[in-house]
């Protein structure tokens, strides 16, 4: 979809906007009927005219059409006078500027992109004696990425609290078995549960692919309670100092989700968008629609949230803020978001048309709990810090 803005006098553009603009217009001299046929589009960040200055008028546009509405046209000739100012109406708006004419000479266009990914997810091959073939993908490296840029921000945060080296070394392995038998079985129960019912087995070949983030987020959380009740640490102290890492693998697990093509987003109005040539439901369609890259956009979530974490953290004071208001946030602004984001996202699992997608079905609760534990917390104050229960400094 393109926009542009013609300077040549004797061009001719036609600019198609989805709702009504708000139009001030000056009076002139010449009359009211020349006066409001006046136009000089002005759309700052897209097109610019020079600004009005002292000295000889510049040349005027010599045509321009307006469609303020579906199936309505308003053409005539106009010398300048009126602007249209991007303020009186969404952004968005301006997305929607197309042209009927080619560009000609003195043109600035905006052109939103339009992407053909065919990338192979498959990083290397290596053949090991009496082992067969071992293959490494991009979305496993960005997965060990996210593990291990998670494990320094869990060691970031439980020294702070006050924990020791061993104290967050411990922890890893409970996050990791929390992370990928939940991921998996929540993968399984609420998106494959035929399959898994027809072949058991399936549940344990991960390397076929099919992980569920709601079930990575309860499997945490239970994972998180165990090593917390055995290391006699609250419960909501231990989950606190899981949210920035919880954030920063997010965003790296959606990127390893656009390298494979899978969890795709659904079709735009095919004047952008991105062609997923390995996704298989497409590869039977005589043409490969256009695409939202709605694992991106997921992952530009993870960093938002990341983002304010970061935000939060240093507003309440770091160790004096309250405990369990760093989960809380990360959980309502992660679900609430991927609430809307799952508008833009394929089916999965329930038909077509239905109300809602799985995934929002799922974010609903999650996001709920996630706004009472903040409340919560916020009410009743306890102190932060990495201590275990009953000792003095717990006190």
């Amino acid at each position: 979809m393109t926009g542009h803005f013609i300077s040549d006098q004797r061009a001719r553009s036609s600019i198609a906007l989805a709702s009504p603009l708000r139009v001030r217009a000056r009076k002139s001299s010449e009359g009211p009927e020349c006066a409001r046929n006046r136009f000089r589009l002005l759309f700052r960040g897209l097109a610019q005219t020079p600004p009005r200055r002292r000295g000889p008028t510049p040349k005027p546009l010599r045509s321009i059409s307006v469609h303020l509405a579906p199936g309505t046209t308003w053409t005539r000739d106009c010398a300048t006078i009126a602007t249209v100012r991007a303020k009186h109406y969404p952004v968005a708006d301006l997305l929607r500027v197309t042209h009927a004419a080619p560009p000609a000479a003195g043109v600035l266009a905006l052109t939103l992109p339009k992407l053909t990914w065919n990338f192979d997810p498959l990083f290397a091959s290596l053949p090991l004696a009496g082992l067969g073939t071992i293959r490494i993908s991009y979305y496993g490296l960005l997965f060990s990425a996210a593990l291990l840029g998670g494990y320094a921000l869990l060691h970031w945060q439980v020294r702070r609290g006050g924990g020791t080296a061993k104290d967050d070394g411990d922890f890893v392995p409970y996050a990791i078995v929390g992370v990928l038998v939940g991921a998996r079985l929540g993968h399984m129960l609420f998106y494959d549960l035929d399959r898994a019912l027809a072949d058991p087995l399936l549940v344990l070949r991960i390397w076929t692919g099919g992980l569920a983030s709601h079930g990575a987020a309860v499997g945490l959380i239970l994972a998180t309670f165990v090593y917390t009740r055995r290391r006699r640490v609250p419960f909501l102290e231990g989950l606190d100092r899981l949210a920035f890492s919880t954030a920063f693998s997010v965003a790296l697990v959606r990127v390893g989700n656009f390298l494979n093509s899978e969890i795709v987003g659904r079709q735009t109005d095919q004047t952008w968008g991105v062609q997923f040539l390995r996704y298989p439901p497409d590869q039977s369609l005589p043409a490969v629609p256009y695409r939202h890259p709605a694992q991106l956009y997921e992952a530009g979530l993870g960093l938002v949230v990341l983002a304010a974490l970061f935000i939060a953290d240093r507003a309440w004071g770091q160790e004096r803020r309250p405990r369990g208001a760093l989960i809380s946030l990360a959980g309502l602004l992660y679900f609430a978001g991927r609430f809307f984001l799952e508008f833009i996202k394929e089916y999965q699992t329930l038909a077509a048309g239905s109300l809602l997608t799985m995934g929002q079905w799922l974010s609903i609760p999650c996001a709920a709990l996630a706004a009472w534990g903040l409340w919560w917390s916020f009410q009743r104050r306890l102190p932060a810090g990495w201590t275990p229960q009953g000792s003095p400094a717990a006190k």
